[in-house]
């Protein structure tokens, strides 16, 4: 925070009332297994479901569902593909982190219990417990993958990686979470019909005395409006620029003519 404050005191301020657990990784729980800051579950939820949303109430429900009951069974059909002990991108995740492993050197302490150390006289320090599956950096708590530093340690002892992932991310809690079936229904014509009447929505009459013209869209409001017919063989003045019958010009009657201005100015003069 006080390296926030010294690049913007704007940014600082916006910060005071926010709660850390919310938007700092260091005050997260561990107990979702989850270090991600984003929100792009629900963005591609309803990016899925924005050509349904737009659609008669049973039209939009029947289009979510069969897209839910695909993607469920394709959920299962590719996790049944899967040749690793996690799924292809914990795999990525892993692998990519291993490439920064060989930046550290593992110091055993215990059975499971491991220092280790960053490269050069000013590398970092951290206590890696395999058998909690804990690190001081703590990034292995929050995502349930091992770190960098634990990483190092399990080479150390010679060990698969991937089994030490935690158990949200293993293809048996995958499965577990799409086994539910979505089953298909038959189509609006076979459904049986059903003898309830509907009844109309309750009524509150509101107070004031009510409208008698439509709400009119913005681009209609700063049209002009028609003149109405005209009455008794009069045509009406509404929407008609005036002439002066004096200088011929639009805008301005025989009163407001600069030429009888004019005019009456040196009559009143004169003698």
């Amino acid at each position: 925070m006080a390296d926030l404050r010294e690049l913007s005191e704007g940014a600082w301020s916006w910060f005071q009332d926010k709660n850390p657990a919310k938007w700092s990784r260091a005050y997260f729980k561990d107990e979702s297994r989850c270090d991600l800051l984003l929100n792009n579950l629900c963005e591609s939820f309803n990016a899925a479901i924005l050509l349904a949303r737009d659609k008669p109430i049973l039209t939009m429900l029947e289009k979510i569902r069969m897209d839910m009951m695909v993607r469920q069974s394709n959920r299962r059909v590719a996790c049944e593909r899967w040749k690793d002990l996690v799924g292809p991108r914990i795999k990525k995740i892993i692998d990519k982190i291993g490439q920064r492993a060989t930046e550290y050197r593992a110091h055993r302490a215990g059975e499971f219990i491991f220092q280790i150390t960053g490269c050069g006289e000013h590398g970092s320090k951290h206590a890696v417990d395999l058998g909690l599956h804990t690190c001081t950096c703590k990034r292995w708590q929050l995502s349930g993958i091992p770190c960098v530093h634990a990483v190092c340690a399990l080479r150390f002892k010679k060990q698969e990686v991937a089994l030490y992932c935690h158990d949200y991310l293993m293809p048996s809690t995958y499965m577990e979470a799409y086994n539910p079936i979505i089953y298909p229904i038959a189509g609006q014509e076979d459904w049986e019909p059903v003898d309830y009447p509907i009844a109309p929505p309750l009524f509150k009459q509101q107070p004031g005395r009510p409208k008698m013209k439509r709400v009119k869209e913005p681009g209609e409001r700063n049209q002009t409006t028609a003149p109405p017919a005209p009455k008794e063989g009069k045509l009406p003045k509404i929407g008609i620029k005036m002439s002066c019958r004096v200088c011929g010009q639009q805008g301005q009657n025989k009163l407001g003519c600069p030429i009888t201005k004019a005019t009456k100015a040196a009559a009143t003069v004169s003698p």
